[in-house]
């Protein structure tokens, strides 16, 4: 099934394999395997709606049910306002976890990037970068960055390689350098680390 730029698909059973350019929204009950958003497409999954095994090459999914095994990349986003578990982000991916939204088992390599007001955990960071301003619990970072932002809470993190950065001061907002791009590493890299503070708690183990 192909959806293309300003058609739309509602689905309330099953839909699978769907190549989205347009609009798919899963509807309670709904459920949709398989699909690839690509460049200007976006998958609406409602509240207790279901997408598995989808691809968001360069597009958007809204999770407000469930996304089990979503894969993000090439300018994708993934916006997490509910459920989301296993994602992987790659190069060029973004997933963004809202104040109202969970991640568990999310995978960030090389390139892809989450951003946490919400609660993750089981994070692996293999390359990538996870900000937190809300809760991340379990996070392994094999290489890369997890960066502790003001208001921000890290716990049980296992460091085999990369790196963490506690930060104090600032909003908790989005920051000006991430606003202007989310997906600029270079400046992070390049901030100075900070000691850990009241405002900003972190519990790391390197291994």
């Amino acid at each position: 099934m192909v959806i293309a730029t300003g058609a739309a698909q509602l689905v309330f059973g099953l839909a699978s394999n769907s190549l989205i350019s347009g609009n798919q929204y899963i509807q309670i009950g709904g459920s949709a395997d398989g699909t690839t958003i690509k460049v200007g497409g976006d998958q609406d999954i409602l509240g207790g709606g279901i997408a598995t095994n989808t691809t968001v090459d360069g597009g958007t999914q809204n999770v407000f049910g469930v996304a089990i095994q979503t894969t993000v990349a090439n300018g994708g986003f993934q916006h997490v306002h509910n459920n989301a578990f296993n994602t992987i982000v790659n190069a060029g991916g973004e997933q963004n976890v809202y104040i109202d939204g969970s991640a568990t088992g999310s995978t960030i390599n090389a390139g892809g990037i989450q951003i946490d007001w919400g609660f993750t955990i089981i994070t692996t960071i293999s390359g990538g970068g996870q900000y937190v301003f809300g809760s991340a619990s379990l996070t392994t970072i094999n290489s890369g960055l997890q960066a502790v932002e003001s208001g921000g809470t890290a716990s049980d993190t296992t460091i085999y390689g990369g790196g963490q950065d506690v930060y104090l001061g600032g909003p908790r907002s989005t920051p000006p350098w991430m606003a202007a791009s989310s997906r600029s590493m270079a400046a992070r890299w390049s901030r100075p680390r900070s000691a850990m503070a009241p405002s900003s708690i972190s519990t790391a183990t390197r291994r």
